[in-house]
């Protein structure tokens, strides 16, 4: 360490904890992703069970029926009874982590004005 301190001077911290920041904006938005989306994919009503009478789902479907394969509707009704599937995961999470670094760069910048 004090080979490069001699070298380069001393180590910007700042830079350390942008990186610490924007790493940790990643792991936290992909995870808060992957967690609230089955709870609010169940919360409005799509469930193991089918689409709860009197629930946002049911409103969704009365408003866009008939629904057709691969359409809102049925795409959450499927990750309300099965989950989100390999696909899902991995694009739900790394849109959760896009946000993140998002959140986490608009921290970086209002603490570095």
């Amino acid at each position: 360490m004090t080979d490069y301190i001699a070298q380069f001077g001393e180590f910007p911290i700042a830079i350390m904890a942008s990186y610490l920041l924007y790493g940790s904006g990643v792991v936290v938005g992909g995870a808060t992703f992957l967690v609230a989306a089955p709870i609010v994919v169940s919360g409005i009503g799509f469930t193991a069970g089918g689409i709860a009478g009197g629930s946002i789902a049911a409103s969704m479907m009365s408003m866009w029926g008939p629904t057709v394969a691969g359409g809102v509707v049925a795409t959450l009704q499927s990750v309300g009874a099965a989950g989100l599937g390999a696909t899902g995961t991995t694009v739900l999470s790394s849109v959760g982590g896009v946000v993140g670094v998002g959140v986490s760069a608009a921290v970086d910048a209002l603490y570095n004005q």
